[in-house]
């Protein structure tokens, strides 16, 4: 039955006309001289089936396929090929009786594939052409260099032909995608290894920065609740508090006013005193008056004038003490006068203070209404600014993301361009080796000859060489690619602990601030000479013991003078940047290593003196000499103990692990953290990955050198292997079959030219398409250039009203400060005021008691002076008569009565001064509990007003925001100790990273997707493998089962083509370790001769028994039809005609369309067409009897 009817070609290469050739049961022959284009059939059968190499259809392009005219005829715009099938068997899986397969090319490249005269796809027709078996890639077009390849491959590359005819070769392609695919997982997981290991470095630390953080904002918030509720009761209760002073003031003025009456009531009592005393002065007086009357007498007994003197006497006293209290009194007048005028002085001086400092509370509380509005005005502005710089990033993060995109397509395009370049040169060589080739296969002919015979080792040893060079490239491959691998892992690295230092991670957070102020800043750097971890460098072996040794140095900053320790100090508290400790060069003393270390240094386990084992610039020896000098460095903590027991409390002793005896005796070590920051290794970390990266960078580079070196050895014993193969295979083809081999090679070499062409013109369409690419890139770089201006305006005036608003804050705190002080100081001046005023008008009273006392008292001595004067007239009297004497001891003890009445008058007015002493004290007490009573009332005002400024400024709220915050359950009592336990906590966690819950969230999250994705990529890789494992097996079970039907195949075919002998196909097994690398060989034994491989048979036999396995292939796999071109063209007569009749049996299976010049293949045609070209590149089809043929053609020809 007939299965291929017909082929109908228009403008196809040389059949410009429409052309017909029907096709019948059995063979079918198309015959014709050279050149006629009699394989143009072939090609356009294999075009239709679906291919879309150029180069197999002879031509530079595909464009080539359509007839290009000649010098009688214009070029056709199109071509058309139409293959007609018989499907009434339903060969193909379309359910019509017959099929039409159509291609068409224009001109201008547009291409149309059509099945029963409606447009379709080319995979809908392939799909088709592979379900009948008729498929571009198997045998269904055989020409005869694939009997070329059968006869002279190796066995290793003749394998693939019969990997294609059993079927496994898309087993192939899918087994090397699969290995791909697996080399890269393998890559791809090591790579992401390498960057989760980086992850879970981080992980870590980040845990812990998260931890504190929620710590920190757990404190933050209770210190918020306690520090705000304090406020509000302090706010609710200031009416209260005040009220409570107010009464206390009161109370104590109340009782000033007691103690004052009380004092008023002493004074009395004191004058009555007085006056009680004299009055007893008196009394006594006249009783001595009148005992001097009775005991005149006795004076002119005893002396007269003794007695008068003695009355004289206590009179002349009498006046002595009037005049003296005149004189005490005076001075004491004059005294308080003093103190008056001091008082008064001193209250006009407080009362002219107190009014400035009136004026300056008016004037700052002006001022700092002022300042409010001003910041207030400072803050607006300040948010609309950051607004605009905002709208700016936004519209500059389009323009990069636009930027991006552009590159991404330049890069893109680059790539593209250097494929093309890349491919241009591989053609350029290419073509160059056809030219070489072609050129050597005419020239060295007559050479290849003698060649087999002599110089089959030399291709051996070359075989040899080429397979060493490629394990030589693949080993220099794998070894650039894993040096790359570890450079990008430790690039990875480097920016990791890079970063790590730039943030200065392992710092505090005023020590991170104040750096990272110091890199915006120049003038803060400029005063910053550096850390300690960046002036000194240790082994590594030393860097634990050393930073244990500096221990909390470690987070101070080392400046060269005091004054610059002192300007970041201001800095720090200007900007609320925390503590830090600061070492000036110039302010500390080193401390020197004392004979006990000096001794110590011999002992056993002793390294060596800290300050040895550090390098330093020799400027900060003051600073690294404080610190480690009488420090010594020990090996563990055995011999650390045993030498502190030796030399107790005599020098501080670090070990590396990092345990420490302290001089003091104390001892501090224990387990260290896996991850625990060690600022001293950051340095030298960067140092040696930086040298880690330039090793890999010179194996890397002498990877790919020594990769050149192995290529260019490779392409030049190719060359050589190749040129050897050509003149190896070009001796053993005869004449024709070389003719054949150079009109290939010129064919070849027009279709890489014509490659050239095409690749030169995408290379030029690339770099224009490139050169429009970089005129949009320059115009958006120059609209992100004018948005960064726009943007550096905007944050430049942002950071002007900045520094303006804090220097209004600045000015607002200080204002606030000095109202507050000027509130205080001008309360305590207005009590004092008042103090001194209340003393002025005691010591005005007390001068008026003594201004009147003297005046009594100067009234008093006229009476004395006469007194005296009585005394001497009454020196005259007569003795005392008995009466006189008992009257006079009665007057004696009236005296002693009136006397001890005095004295105990006497002694009340001591004890009235004591207690008016007391009083005045008293009084004067209670005077200053209201001076700090009014003074309390004043601060209690202004700590309320600090209380609330400190909430503003720390917590942003106000009394109503501070609402929200209030507990029912808030005590006062005990606030403030919590308050300062809070805030020791809160140092106590250091510095804080206020996005390290997120940072922690993001790595965590990371993590686990990487954790996740290392799961799925390892079980990717395991079901990888598993397909792969499944795909050899599928493979080698396709293979064996197909290679087994084809050997039996063969050893029938080659006896009936050789008319006897036996043949086989044999696995070779050699240096091959996966089987289904086995190379094929062929085992041959033509009648009459011994059993050998086909290398070792003539051309004829080794032709012969090539088409013997290529029947054998099409017996094991029929097909509808099958195209044979010329491939008995290396027959002698007697194989041709063996050749025929076993076509001609064979043809009951299979519909055979022959292109041939052999008259025996033609004897055996069913049916016999011929291709004539009567008009100058044109073909055409004609049916010719056998004669016709030869006549035609030549009987040389037809044989």
């Amino acid at each position: 039955m007939v299965t291929f009817k017909q082929i109908e070609l228009v403008g196809f290469k040389s059949f410009a006309d429409k052309t017909v050739i029907p096709f019948t049961d059995g063979v079918t022959c198309i015959v014709g001289p050279n050149g006629c284009g009699k394989s143009n059939v072939a090609d356009a059968i294999r075009w239709v089936l679906g291919e879309q190499s150029a180069k197999m259809m002879r031509g530079s392009q595909m464009l080539d396929v359509i007839f290009n005219g000649t010098e009688k005829r214009r070029p056709t715009s199109f071509c058309e090929v139409t293959l007609s099938f018989d499907n009434t068997s339903r060969i193909f899986d379309i359910d019509c009786d017959e099929v039409e397969m159509t291609r068409r090319l224009y001109r201008n490249g547009d291409s149309e594939y059509l099945l029963n005269r409606q447009p379709s796809r080319m995979k809908v027709l392939t799909a088709l052409l592979h379900g009948a078996g008729a498929a571009k890639e198997g045998y269904s077009i055989i020409g005869q260099g694939r009997i070329e390849m059968i006869m002279n491959a190796k066995p290793e590359d003749r394998r693939s032909i019969f990997e294609e005819a059993t079927g496994i070769s898309i087993y192939k392609e899918r087994k090397a995608d699969a290995e791909r695919k697996l080399a890269a997982a393998r890559d791809n997981l090591y790579v992401f290894l390498q960057r989760m290991h980086e992850v879970e470095r981080q992980l870590g630390p980040a845990e812990k920065a998260a931890e504190s953080a929620i710590k920190y904002e757990e404190l933050y918030g209770r210190l918020r609740t306690l520090e705000i509720n304090s406020y509000i009761y302090h706010h609710d209760t200031s009416a209260e508090r005040k009220k409570k002073i107010t009464d206390k003031i009161e109370a104590f003025s109340a009782e000033i006013e007691r103690l004052t009456k009380r004092s008023q009531d002493v004074l009395e009592e004191y004058e009555r005193c007085r006056d009680g005393v004299n009055g007893a002065d008196d009394e006594l007086a006249e009783l001595n008056e009148r005992i001097l009357r009775y005991t005149v007498g006795i004076k002119e007994k005893t002396g007269e004038g003794k007695v008068l003197q003695e009355k004289a006497n206590s009179v002349k006293e009498k006046l002595r003490a009037a005049q003296e209290d005149i004189t005490f009194s005076s001075q004491r007048i004059d005294e308080i006068e003093r103190e008056i005028r001091r008082a008064e002085d001193y209250n006009a001086k407080n009362s002219e203070r107190a009014e400035k400092l009136a004026a300056a509370c008016r004037a700052a509380e002006e001022e700092l209404a002022s300042i409010s509005a001003e910041i207030g005005q400072f803050e607006a502005m300040t948010d609309e600014n950051r607004k605009k710089v905002m709208d700016t990033f936004r519209d500059l993060s389009d323009l990069n993301k636009n930027m991006g995109s552009i590159e991404a397509q330049r890069e893109l395009l680059n790539e593209r361009l250097a494929e093309v370049e890349g491919t241009l040169a591989e053609i350029t060589a290419l073509r160059d080796g056809y030219k070489a080739e072609y050129d050597a296969s005419i020239a060295k002919h007559g050479e290849l000859t003698a060649f087999l015979s002599s110089e089959t080792e030399t291709m051996e040893r070359a075989t040899a060489a080429v397979r060493t060079c490629e394990e030589n490239i693949s080993s220099c491959t794998r070894r650039a690619y894993d040096a790359r691998s570890q450079i990008a892992s430790l690039n990875d690295s480097l920016a990791t602990v890079k970063a790590l230092r730039d943030r200065f991670e392992g710092y505090i957070y005023s020590v991170r601030r104040l750096m990272t102020d110091a890199k915006a800043y120049p003038e803060i750097s400029s005063k910053i000479q550096g850390m300690i971890a960046d002036i000194v460098t240790t082994s590594g072996d030393y860097e634990v013991a050393i930073e244990t040794a500096f221990g909390g140095a470690m987070q101070n900053i080392v400046t060269r003078t005091r004054d610059d320790a002192k300007f970041l100090i201001e800095h720090l508290k200007r900007t609320r940047g925390g503590q830090v400790t600061f070492l000036p060069v110039e302010a500390l003393a080193p401390r020197t290593e004392g004979p006990s270390i000096r001794s110590a240094i011999k002992e056993k386990g002793a390294i060596g003196f800290a300050v040895d084992l550090v390098e330093y610039d020799k400027k900060f020896d003051n600073v690294i000499r404080y610190l480690l000098g009488n420090t010594l460095v020990c090996d563990d903590i055995e011999s650390a103990t045993q030498i502190a027991r030796r030399y107790p409390r005599a020098f501080k002793i670090v070990t590396l692990d990092g345990d420490v005896i302290n001089s003091s005796g104390s001892m501090t070590g224990g387990s260290r953290k896996d991850n625990a920051g060690n600022l001293l290794a950051n340095e030298r970390r960067i140092k040696e990955i930086e040298e880690s990266i330039a090793d890999k960078k010179a194996a890397l580079t002498r990877a790919e050198n020594m990769g050149e070196k192995a290529r260019a050895e490779l392409e030049k014993c190719s060359a050589e292997l190749e040129e050897l193969r050509g003149r190896f295979q070009s001796s053993r083809t005869e004449l024709a079959a070389n003719e054949q081999l150079s009109e290939s090679l010129i064919k070849q070499l027009s279709s890489e030219e014509s490659r050239l062409t095409v690749y030169a013109q995408t290379a030029d369409m690339i770099r224009s398409r490139l050169a429009a690419l970089d005129d949009k890139y320059s115009e958006t770089t120059r609209g992100a250039s004018d948005l960064n201006e726009r943007s550096t305006e905007a944050s430049s005036a942002i950071e002007n009203i900045t520094t303006q608003y804090d220097a209004l804050s600045k000015r607002r705190d200080e204002k606030l400060e000095e109202l507050n002080s000027s509130r205080v100081e001008k309360a305590s001046l207005e009590a004092a005021v008042k103090s001194g005023k209340e003393n002025a008008e005691r010591l005005r009273g007390e001068k008026e008691d003594l201004i009147k006392r003297i005046a009594s008292t100067r009234a008093a001595i006229p009476d004395i002076e006469r007194e005296l004067e009585e005394l001497n007239r009454q020196a005259e009297h007569s003795a005392l008569t008995a009466e006189e004497q008992a009257v006079v001891d009665d007057l004696r003890a009236k005296l002693k009565q009136t006397t001890e009445n005095k004295t105990a008058l006497n002694e009340r007015i001591k004890q009235i001064d004591i207690e008016r002493l007391d009083l005045h004290k008293s009084i004067q007490e209670l005077k200053d509990r209201v001076s700090s009573q009014q003074i309390a009332l004043t601060k209690l005002d202004a700590d309320l007003e600090n209380m609330q400024q400190r909430i503003m400024d720390e917590y942003g709220e106000d009394y109503d925001g501070c609402l929200k915050y209030k507990t029912d359950d808030f005590e006062i009592e005990g606030a403030a100790s919590q308050v300062t336990s809070l805030k020791r906590q809160i140092t106590m966690l250091g510095a804080i990273n206020p996005n390290a819950v997120a940072e922690y969230k993001e790595v965590k999250e990371r993590y686990d997707k990487m954790a996740s994705d290392k799961a799925d990529m390892e079980k990717a890789i395991d079901d990888l493998n598993v397909a792969l494992d499944e795909i050899r097996q599928e493979m080698l079970n396709i293979f064996n089962d197909g290679f087994s039907k084809i050997n039996e195949n063969f050893k029938q075919t080659f006896k009936e083509l050789f008319g006897g002998g036996r043949a086989e196909l044999e696995l070779d097994y050699t240096d091959c370790e996966d089987p289904l690398d086995a190379g094929v060989e062929i085992v041959a034994c033509p009648p009459g001769k011994k059993l050998t491989k086909i290398s070792l048979l003539s051309g004829g036999e080794r032709a012969l028994t090539a088409i013997a396995i290529l029947f054998a292939i099409i017996g094991m796999r029929p097909m509808p039809f099958c195209v044979l071109d010329e491939i008995e063209a290396a027959l002698d007569e007697a194989n041709v005609g063996r050749y025929a009749k076993y076509l001609k049996k064979f043809s009951t299976e299979t519909q055979f369309i022959v292109i041939t010049h052999r008259k025996p293949t033609m004897e055996n045609a069913d049916t016999l067409f011929g291709v004539t070209m009567e008009e100058k590149g044109v073909s055409k089809i004609v049916s010719v009897k056998l004669s016709e043929v030869e006549a035609r053609l030549g009987g040389d020809t037809v044989m």
